[in-house]
């Protein structure tokens, strides 16, 4: 039917002569004083904090000053209780590392 033929049309893309890259030395190189990443990263993605910006920048003799903000929530599954070996070392380990800490 018709969309076989809208399948073909589609494949011919691509198959132009390729393009050569423009020699970088038609633009003049951007000199940066600092580079700030932010907003929230999801848990399963923390990882990559480190593969693209600690570890490359680190290993390339940057200076790197890192500002955290974790945001711990309760769930039905597990109360946030102060009183708790968990909290209690959050809290104890925010104090020697110079972090501030706020509850609610």
């Amino acid at each position: 039917g018709t969309a076989g033929t809208n399948d073909q049309a589609g494949s011919n893309i691509g198959v132009q002569e390729p393009i050569q890259p423009v020699p970088p030395i038609s633009e003049p190189a951007q000199q940066l004083q600092s580079l700030t990443i932010s907003g929230k990263v999801p848990l399963e993605r923390y990882t990559e904090l480190f593969n693209y910006f600690i570890t490359p920048f680190a290993m390339n003799g940057n200076r790197i000053e890192i500002e955290i903000s974790f945001k711990i929530h309760s769930t039905s599954g597990s109360q946030l209780d102060a009183s708790k070996g968990i909290v209690k070392n959050a809290k104890e380990a925010a104090g020697q590392l110079g972090l501030g800490v706020k509850e609610e």
